[in-house]
C-alpha cells in the first residue's frame, strides 16, 4: 500500500493495494493550543488503516445506495406492468361497451358475444348452449358488466369473485377497526 502526505491537500493520500483506488485523507487542522507532540503520527500505518476504513465505508455507502435503487427499480418494472394492464383492460371495456346491443345492460349481468358472418359483432343475453344446433353466428366468449362498468372474461369470473371477496373482507375489518376505536 502506497502513502504520502501532501501538504497542498492537508493530508494524506492513500493508494489501496485491492483496487488501486487513490483515497484521500484529511487531517484535522491544527491549532496552537494544540500541543505538536499530540499530532504526530507514531505509527504510519495509523493513517493507512483510517485511509482502508474510509474506503470501506464510502463501498459500504455505495453498496447500500444500490441496493435500495435496486428494490426501486423493481418496484417501477412492477408498476409499468400494471399500467400497461390497466390500458389494456379499458382498451378493452371501451372495445366492449362499442359492440352492439338492442337491450339495457344491467351490471352483474353476463352477456354473449357473438359475430355475425358480416363481421359485425354483437352482445346477446342467450349462451351457445341455449342456441343449441339453431346458432349461426361464431361465439367469441362471454362477458360480465361489472359495477365500475368494467368487462370480466368468462376466464376470469372466479378470480374476480375471489378478490372482490378479499376487498370485502378487508373493508369488513377495517369497519370493524373504526368501531373499536370510536
Amino acid at each position: 500500500m502506497e502513502h504520502r502526505f501532501d501538504r497542498e491537500a492537508g493530508g494524506f493520500i492513500v493508494r489501496t493495494a485491492e483496487t488501486k483506488e487513490r483515497v484521500s485523507v484529511k487531517l484535522v487542522d491544527t491549532n496552537d493550543d494544540v500541543s505538536t507532540r499530540a499530532l504526530r503520527i507514531h505509527n504510519p500505518n495509523d493513517i493507512v488503516a483510517l485511509a482502508e476504513k474510509v474506503q470501506q465505508a464510502h463501498d459500504f455507502v455505495q453498496a447500500k445506495a444500490i441496493n435500495r435503487l435496486s428494490v426501486i427499480a423493481e418496484q417501477m418494472k412492477f408498476l409499468r406492468s400494471q399500467a400497461e394492464r390497466v390500458l389494456r383492460d379499458a382498451e378493452r371495456d371501451d372495445d366492449l361497451h362499442r359492440v352492439a346491443c338492442n337491450f339495457k345492460k344491467v351490471p352483474g349481468s353476463t352477456y354473449y358475444l357473438y359475430r355475425k358472418n358480416n363481421g359485425n359483432r354483437f352482445f346477446s343475453m342467450i349462451s351457445p348452449q341455449e342456441w343449441g344446433a339453431s346458432r349461426t353466428n361464431e361465439y367469441i366468449g362471454a362477458f360480465r358488466l361489472e359495477a365500475d362498468r368494467s368487462w370480466t372474461c368468462e376466464d376470469d369470473f372466479e378470480k374476480r369473485a375471489a378478490e372482490d371477496e378479499l376487498l370485502k373482507a378487508v373493508i369488513s375489518k377495517k369497519q370493524q377497526f373504526i368501531a373499536i376505536a370510536d
